[in-house]
């Protein structure tokens, strides 16, 4: 499970620290979290990608 909380508002930064409200864009949040678990999610295939492949293609065959 994964949660990450975004503030709306504006008022903390990509580092949590307060800001005046409206200052920082959360979408900014948003873009760095989709970033991450891509990245994540990358590296998981690339360590796993030569095992998934020969069993693909070992159900392949049979």
């Amino acid at each position: 499970m994964l949660i990450h909380v975004v503030d709306i508002s504006g008022s903390t930064d990509i580092q949590g620290q307060h800001v005046n409200v409206g200052t920082h864009d959360p979408r900014e949040d948003i873009k760095f979290v989709e970033e991450e678990f891509d990245y994540w999610f990358k590296q998981i295939l690339a360590r796993e990608w030569q095992k998934l492949s020969r069993d693909i293609e070992k159900n392949r065959q049979n």
